[in-house]
């Protein structure tokens, strides 16, 4: 049954009618409408609003200069993992990963992963698995070089993504991906990586999802 706006002429109230000419019974519009009554701001919320409006402002004028100088948008940076607001993104990235690679990977398939640290204040070195991954802070991962790997211990495939990471924010460097521990090129070992794994994934075989879902 289709429905109209018709505005009441006296009182100018909006019902709903029926578009059907007989047995139409009019409902209000706003019977299960409640409007709620809102205090003004006070000088103080005002105060504070302000100073959303101006920092949302710099954030956008910020960005639009940042993405003027890309070659695309932040947002397609980030989704292909090519910057990172600090560690905590990271973990919290790969988490998920984890999390969904069991219900789109078979269970007979190994994945292995270590992300690694050279701090260029200390001058350490230090690595850890997902689990300690996920108890790091951002202070502990402020300026220097980041190495995340993603391993595939049954193809022989580690899946290396180099960062720079300046002021606690990660920016990639390169990609690279070893091969019974022997250099290939990125797109070659995707497509190892692809042969190896369409048997055990049924999203990777009918395409439902690409291989890079898996790095």
């Amino acid at each position: 049954m289709q429905t109209r706006f018709e505005f009441d002429r006296m009182t100018t109230e909006p019902s709903i009618v029926s578009s059907e000419k007989h047995g139409a019974i009019p409902v209000t519009a706003t019977e299960n409408l409640q409007i709620p009554q809102l205090p003004a701001f006070t000088a103080q919320q005002r105060a504070l609003l302000d100073q959303f409006f101006e920092l949302n402002q710099r954030y956008k004028d910020s960005l639009h200069q940042a993405e003027e100088s890309l070659t695309m948008s932040l947002t397609t940076y980030r989704q292909n993992r090519m910057c990172y607001g600090d560690i905590t993104d990271v973990a919290c990235f790969r988490r998920e990963f984890f999390e969904t690679v069991h219900v789109i990977l078979s269970s007979t398939v190994t994945i292995g992963y270590e992300m690694a640290f050279h701090d260029h204040t200390t001058h350490r070195k230090r690595s850890w698995d997902l689990d300690a991954l996920l108890r790091v802070k951002p202070d502990q991962v402020a300026n220097g070089d980041l190495v995340e790997t993603i391993s595939y211990p049954q193809a022989k495939l580690r899946l290396r993504r180099h960062y720079v990471v300046q002021n606690q924010h990660l920016y990639w460097r390169t990609n690279q991906v070893t091969h019974h521990q022997q250099v290939v090129p990125w797109t070659e070992g995707l497509m190892l990586l692809q042969k190896f794994l369409e048997p055990h994934s049924i999203w990777l075989a009918h395409h439902f999802l690409s291989v890079q879902a898996y790095t």
